[in-house]
């Protein structure tokens, strides 16, 4: 039963190295996790922004408009 235990506190050790910390090859050295904040907070952006237009009566937008405020 040790050894199932190590290896799981050896691989849960290496994802988060992966996700968190070690830089990556990606367009700006973001980490998936640095990626998944940052898109997060511009999909928090996009959905604001639509919400502000649709209550200034600015646009009436398509219903699939709608898919990505879930």
């Amino acid at each position: 039963m040790g050894f199932v235990i190590h290896a799981q506190e050896v691989i849960e050790n290496w994802r988060i190295e992966f996700n968190e910390v070690q830089p990556h090859s990606s367009p700006g050295g973001k980490t998936p996790y640095e990626f998944v904040k940052e898109h997060q907070s511009m999909r928090q952006e996009q959905k604001l922004n639509l919400i502000w237009y649709i209550f200034r009566g600015k646009v009436i937008p398509p219903l699939f408009y709608f898919s990505f405020l879930n």
